[in-house]
């Protein structure tokens, strides 16, 4: 009986975590893929209806004037900055030092919390990096 016991739940288990992992695959497979885009230097380009976690910033945009990948060092000294400004767990060897324009048409609903951008070198798989 202990036998038949522990067979029945093994197989209930089993069971539920096929279902469970079914699930997941319809769920994820449901969700729309998102389109990289690339622009150029220059270009303004509308937030259109993008979130940023709950917040439509429809009516922003954002145009890079120029972008340059320096050392940290570089970065540092251009710009009177400290070493121990920098925190450990955000210093790197190499910094994006990008100069953008944010502009807002119309919306006055929402601000726009530039921590949520994210950085992602065009061709890079690599997770996009909070500015």
């Amino acid at each position: 009986m202990k036998k038949i016991k522990k067979y029945i739940i093994g197989l209930l288990v089993l069971a539920l975590c096929t279902g469970i992992g079914v699930r997941i695959y319809i769920v994820n497979r449901s969700v729309p893929k998102v389109i990289d885009r690339y622009y150029q230097i220059g270009d303004t380009v509308p937030f259109e209806y993008d979130l940023f976690y709950t917040t439509s910033m429809d009516g922003y945009s954002l145009k890079v004037i120029s972008a340059e990948v320096k050392t940290t060092e570089q970065f540092i000294e251009e710009y009177g900055a400290k070493r121990e400004d920098i925190p450990d767990s955000h210093y790197s060897s190499k910094v994006y030092d990008l100069e953008v324009e944010i502009a807002n048409a119309d919306n006055m609903d929402t601000g726009i919390n530039l921590f949520e951008l994210g950085l992602r070198a065009a061709g890079s798989d690599a997770e996009p990096v909070g500015v």
